[in-house]
């Protein structure tokens, strides 16, 4: 095999494994999931810094304030695509969520 088969191999490969990683980690936007989520947060500066990382991930469709309680508040989220998803997105916006069926507990990182 020469060099031009070889890129030209390696090109193929690199396709489909971009195809492949497409179709596993599709987004889809139609149907949307609820996951109910506990905030524990220090100060009301930490919880608006929290909530503010949750506007940035773009699969989340509503945040909804359900309880309130002394440095902790449950929220209902609605959100579009694939529960594994998740906990990447969020590490990438500057949290951790730690999902327990559909409950969840979201912190800062």
């Amino acid at each position: 095999m020469n060099n031009n088969n070889y890129e030209f191999l390696f090109e193929e490969i690199k396709k489909s494994l971009i195809n492949s990683w497409k179709i596993e980690n599709k987004i889809q936007n139609i149907k949307t999931q609820n996951l109910l989520c506990e905030i524990n947060y220090f100060n009301l500066l930490e919880l608006k810094q929290i909530k503010s990382y949750l506007k940035n991930i773009s699969t989340i469709n509503k945040i909804i304030l359900k309880n309130i309680s002394y440095k902790s508040n449950e929220y209902n989220l609605n959100f579009y695509g694939n529960l594994k998803i998740l906990p990447i997105l969020f590490k990438k916006n500057g949290l951790e969520i730690k999902i327990d069926e559909n409950k969840c507990k979201i912190f800062l990182k």
